[in-house]
Formats: structure tokens, C-alpha cells, sequence
């Protein structure tokens, strides 16, 4: 059961992550400028509220699921298993992007304002943090490193 249930976030993380960082990059809008939003079951891209509405949720999903594994990782230790190099790093930059993306997402509610030089900061932070994580989780993926390994408890 635990298994099918790790598999099956799994599954769901790849997918809110794929769908965050495509709806990410189509916030700055590069979907409509290079012509993404005219194929066929695309054109909802163009719409910058649908489009910011999908980032919001798959982003909620994959905080949520971000918590789910940190709570994981916290009793995991017990069981001898800990974060290689690889998996802290990407866990360290997933992280921040979550971090500053509910930050940014916070402007929304009424009476929160930033002041622009911070919301640039945090948009810029936002988007770095997104790009190395990409870059980091890709890397590990090539070369086959995983982000968990057994300890000896001896």
C-alpha cells in the first residue's frame, strides 16, 4: 500500500511540476509572444488569469506535497535512510522556489502590498530558484543520482 501511495505522488509531483513550471514560464507570457497558445488545446495559455489560476494550484499541490515528504524525511531518519548531496540540494532550492512563490502569491490577499524593489527581488528570486532547482533535479536524473540512501546504523 505504501508503495502504490509513493508511486502515486510521485506521479502527481512530476505532473504539478511540469504544469507549474510550464504555466511559470507562461506568466512572463512567452506562450503567446512565440506562438504556444495558437495549437490546438493550448489557447487557455493566453488567458493570464486561467493561466496564473493553474500556477496557483499546482504549486499548492506540490507544497503539499513538499510537506507530506518532509514530514516523511523527519521519520525516515529512523529507518536509516537520509538525503544524499543531490536530494539536499534539490530539496534546498524546491524549497525556496515554494518559499518565494507563496510569497509572491500572498500580493493577492487585500491589504498586502510589497514595495516594488522587493517584488522585483522576489520575483527574480522566484524564478532563479526555479531554474536551479530544474537544472539540479535534471542533472541528478542524468547521472542517475538519487536523492535518498541508506545509512548504516552500527
Amino acid at each position: 500500500m505504501k508503495d502504490r501511495l509513493s508511486l502515486s505522488l510521485k506521479w502527481v509531483y512530476l505532473a504539478a511540476l511540469c504544469v507549474g513550471i510550464f504555466t511559470g514560464f507562461g506568466n512572463m507570457p512567452l506562450w503567446r509572444r512565440y506562438y504556444i497558445a495558437d495549437i490546438p488545446g493550448f489557447y487557455w495559455t493566453r488567458n493570464f488569469i486561467i493561466n496564473v489560476n493553474v500556477h496557483y494550484v499546482a504549486g499548492s499541490i506540490l507544497l503539499f506535497i513538499s510537506l507530506y515528504f518532509l514530514t516523511t524525511y523527519l521519520l525516515m531518519k529512523k529507518n536509516g535512510l537520509a538525503l544524499t548531496g543531490c536530494g539536499k540540494t534539490c530539496a534546498a532550492l524546491m524549497g525556496m522556489a515554494l518559499l518565494t512563490g507563496l510569497i509572491m502569491a500572498l500580493k493577492c490577499f487585500p491589504g498586502i502590498n510589497y514595495p516594488m524593489k522587493l517584488l522585483i527581488f522576489f520575483n527574480l528570486a522566484h524564478l532563479g530558484s526555479t531554474c536551479l532547482f530544474m537544472f539540479s533535479a535534471l542533472s541528478c536524473a542524468a547521472t542517475r543520482k538519487k536523492w535518498v540512501k541508506q545509512i548504516n546504523q552500527g
